[in-house]
């Protein structure tokens, strides 16, 4: 909490030592400088009502990433942006239950529900968008000026605005009016492209319209205009983009380009506008082959992006699941770890939509990620080295953590060797980066018979005062890959209500998490979760009455992703069946409307191309 003159934090998310992750390292930087920036947006500058709340985390978000990378060049956060907030923002702000960044708010009990992936993510992708169209100096001029003018004073959205236009010269205001005051973001669509040999140009297409990751946009819900900053590369210049703006609802755009093998071109370079882009179906090909040859021909940025937009364009009805699978497969040799990293989250999407499907679905997802990672263990090993660079290590933490969900039995049985020899007292047989999935494996192979010991283990080494805070969260997490029900059921009934056992009352989602994240008993575990929710909802409610914004998470975990028919009806016949639960859940109506459409959106593709994915994933 970013208190004036005594910044509080976690233990897990400030204390670090050289036996810490590189994950935790990174985690506690980001914190820190996240907190450090709230001096300057929201204690010397405060917003002057909850809608503006994006000033401060918008900003607080932005600008702590951008003193991080300044800490840290090496980690190349800008990427990890991409993958992380970047991709959490379009992910939520693609339902049509999403809301603008600058949202009303007109009651106390509503200021709970605000504190997310939108104020936070989408926010802090706007002003990132800007800082890349003004550049650094032109934008950090504005925010001096801002700063200075309003330091010990409340301030609107208006204000940073307008310091923006007097640092550019240019009407900021009414450029980025639809990206604070309008849910969602565009679909840059390409219309039709035409070569002129003559002047060796290409003349494109453009049209936008609101992205909608289940399709079926409506007429009324297509009436803002975005103003929307078009970047072009092209095989001619491959890392000099060329810029482009996007006002109005069609356009034609014009660049150089000649016609020769391997030739291509791509907008939205390194992803630095918010908006995702449709092509006609043989440039995507054409891409997808160019991406296959030499991943290294664009950037990062780029090639995560292509990956994270088949996957919401396939969702969304506007490309089929084959050429989403070939982009994946287009990407079989690559080395980046933050695109190996959302290539992970795609699957992660596909899989956990495909909890209820036939075995050999399932097994062909497994076996796809299986193609992508697993022939990188061997190349990566399990070993870290005392000097190494933070990305590889991340990236090895990565490719055992897939092999590993995937099914791989060498990296499992690995893992559990390691695990035993780090139990016995040899704490250099087991890195801090990979003794989460460590946890989870030797959790997850534990049979009837040896389950209560084996649970036992990891309870004493959550108990242990020498285990570190970050630890501890992960000890807890890694519960949920055991599969020995009266174990799930007591870590749900009895340890995560004990306030004796755990250290922190954030803690008590760590469990919950781990049991989505780590056990592979979907099909078990989603119902179940439902029914002790509704079951246990008063002691829940009463647990978590001082921090009732955790409530919304609560019912995020625990609805998001069951998309058995009739689950819908039953959350609403719970929701209208008491008065009083009724008032209750009113604090998290926008996560549960959130929850329920994600749902909705994920039974919709996957009755619409079921058949073609299980074609597909059979050949692998």
């Amino acid at each position: 909490m970013e208190n004036w003159g005594l910044i509080t934090f976690r233990e897990s998310e400030i204390l670090f030592d050289e036996s810490s992750s590189v994950q935790a390292k990174q985690e506690i930087a980001n914190t820190i400088s996240h907190e450090l920036c709230h001096q300057w947006f929201g204690n010397i500058v405060t917003m002057m009502w909850w809608n503006d709340l994006w000033l401060n985390e918008a900003f607080a978000t932005f600008l702590g990433w951008l003193a991080v990378d300044h800490l840290f060049p090496e980690w190349n956060v800008w990427t990890q942006f991409l993958s992380n907030n970047y991709s959490q923002a379009l992910a939520l702000d693609a339902l049509r239950s999403s809301h603008p960044i600058d949202v009303q708010v007109n009651s106390p009990n509503e200021i709970g529900e605000i504190f997310d992936a939108i104020c936070y993510h989408k926010g802090a992708s706007i002003l990132k968008m800007l800082y890349n169209f003004l550049g650094s100096k032109v934008f950090m001029d504005g925010v001096r000026s801002y700063i200075q003018e309003f330091k010990w004073k409340n301030t609107v959205g208006d204000d940073l605005w307008c310091h923006f236009s007097l640092a550019s010269e240019i009407d900021i205001s009414n450029l980025m009016y639809s990206w604070t005051r309008e849910t969602g973001y565009p679909l840059v669509k390409v219309e039709s492209e035409s070569f002129d040999a003559f002047s060796a140009t290409m003349t494109v297409k453009l049209s936008q319209s609101r992205f909608l990751s289940g399709g079926d946009l409506q007429e009324d819900e297509d009436q803002v205009l975005w103003w929307i900053p078009i970047t072009v590369v092209t095989h001619l210049n491959p890392h000099t983009p060329l810029r482009h703006i996007l006002v109005d609802k069609s356009a034609i755009i014009t660049f150089p380009y000649s016609e020769e093998s391997g030739a291509y071109w791509k907008l939205n370079y390194d992803a630095t506008g918010i908006y995702r882009v449709k092509y006609p179906s043989e440039q995507v090909y054409k891409i997808a082959d160019v991406v296959s040859n030499d991943p290294t021909i664009f950037s990062p940025g780029d090639r995560l992006m292509m990956v994270s937009d088949m996957f919401f364009l396939m969702t969304a009805g506007l490309e089929s699941i084959t050429t989403f699978l070939e982009m994946i497969l287009a990407l079989e040799n690559e080395e980046d770890g933050i695109v190996l990293e959302q290539i992970s989250q795609r699957l992660d999407m596909l899989k956990n939509s495909c909890y209820s499907e036939s075995e050999v679905t399932r097994n062909g997802i497994d076996k796809l990620t299986l193609k992508i990672f697993g022939s990188k263990v061997a190349k990566v090993g399990f070993d870290f080295s005392e000097n190494e660079d933070h990305l590889d290590s991340m990236k090895r933490t990565l490719i055992i953590t897939k092999t590993f969900t995937a099914g791989d039995k060498r990296v499992v049985a690995e893992l559990c060797s390691r695990f035993h020899k780090f139990i016995a007292g040899d704490t250099s047989a087991l890195h801090p980066n990979i003794r989460p999935v460590a946890y989870s494996a030797f959790l997850s192979v534990s049979t009837p018979e040896s389950a209560e010991s084996d649970f036992q283990i990891l309870i004493n080494l959550y108990n242990n005062p020498n285990t570190p805070a970050h630890e501890k969260e992960i000890i807890l997490e890694s519960f949920g890959a055991i599969t020995t029900p009266a174990i799930i059921n007591r870590i749900l009934e009895t340890l995560i209500f004990d306030p004796d056992f755990l250290h922190a009352q954030q803690s008590f989602f760590s469990p919950l998490f781990g049991l989505k994240r780590w056990n592979r008993h979907q099909h078990y575990i989603r119902p179940l979760l439902w029914e002790w929710l509704t079951r246990n909802w008063d002691r829940i409610y009463a647990r978590f009455t001082v921090a009732i914004g955790k409530i919304g998470v609560l019912l995020s975990v625990c609805l998001s992703g069951n998309i058995d028919p009739g689950f819908e009806a039953q959350v609403q016949e719970w929701i209208t069946g008491d008065e009083i639960r009724e008032e209750q859940l009113k604090l998290a109506e926008r996560n549960i409307a959130h929850a329920l459409e994600g749902n909705r959106t994920a039974a919709k593709w996957i009755l619409r191309e079921r058949d073609n994915l299980a074609k597909w994933v059979s050949n692998i």
